[in-house]
């Protein structure tokens, strides 16, 4: 056989080979870079899951403090009606009976 022809075949196996080889290393540096990049995403996914509940938990209690204070002011709000309820027609009440009792004393008079 030529040396020439045999020179040629084994250097072109020879980068084949090599090609082949760094496109393996490659890959199995692109499957390190990958399971880095999967691992800081659920870093990060855990991160934002725990700032969302602290958050959520901050709304719920400022949600609640709010819904007190509107139940509080409702009810004084209610007592003051009720009251004011009370008064008029504490004072309806007292001139019904007044003219319950002049209408009985005149007619039984």
């Amino acid at each position: 056989m030529n040396p020439m022809i045999l020179t040629v075949v084994i250097a072109a196996s020879a980068f084949i080979l090599s090609i082949f080889a760094a496109n393996w290393l490659n890959l199995r540096g692109n499957d390190r870079l990958f399971e880095r990049f999967d691992k800081h995403n659920d870093r990060l996914f855990e991160q934002l899951s725990q700032h969302n509940d602290r958050l959520f938990e901050q709304f719920n209690q400022h949600n609640d403090r709010l819904l007190e204070q509107l139940n509080q002011q409702n009810d004084r709000l209610f007592e003051r009606l009720d009251k004011q309820l009370a008064a008029q027609f504490g004072e309806v009440r007292a001139e019904f009976a007044a003219v319950r009792a002049e209408v009985t004393t005149r007619l039984t008079a």
